[in-house]
């Protein structure tokens, strides 16, 4: 009676496990692609919507809606905004400090994607003008007519 109580539950088990197996394997597929990323050296214009959001037009006409994880009240009196790239390379001991293009498996082309460490940093533009960074909680890209609603609404 136990060993076919026992059987019971293996055959009932297995009946569940199989389908889940035989469903088709996950393609691997980045976070997001880095095309979807905002470099910062090539920043055109931008409009600060509060204290919490920016949008930021880039050249070849690529537009950004830019979401902070906290308010940042330096950001809609800052005359300028920078930004810091979270994604660093790491220090190796036994190397100077920078590597040659291609050794460096992280992007440190000033690429902001919303990753960890990525941030706003507001600035006014007078000597020592730097205020506390803003971290980024999240980058998307918006098309063009989003981007010219957002430029008709006055700050």
């Amino acid at each position: 009676m136990k060993l076919s109580l026992l059987a019971l539950s293996c055959a009932t088990l297995l009946a569940t496990i199989g389908p889940v197996q035989a469903a088709e394997p996950a393609t691997n597929q980045p976070i997001r692609p880095v095309s979807q990323c905002l470099r910062t050296d090539r920043i055109s214009d931008w409009k600060v919507i509060d204290d919490q959001h920016l949008m930021v037009k880039s050249l070849g006409s690529r537009y950004f809606d830019i979401r902070l994880t906290t308010h940042c009240p330096r950001l809609t009196t800052s005359s300028y905004i920078g930004f810091r790239d979270g994604v660093q390379p790491l220090m190796q001991p036994s190397r100077r400090a920078g590597n040659a293009p291609g050794q460096n498996p992280t992007t440190t082309d000033g690429r902001i994607c919303g990753d960890i460490g990525d941030a706003v940093i507001p600035q006014t533009g007078t000597v020592d003008s730097t205020q506390p960074p803003c971290d980024i909680a999240s980058i998307q890209r918006i098309d063009e007519d989003t981007w010219k609603a957002a430029k008709k609404v006055p700050r």
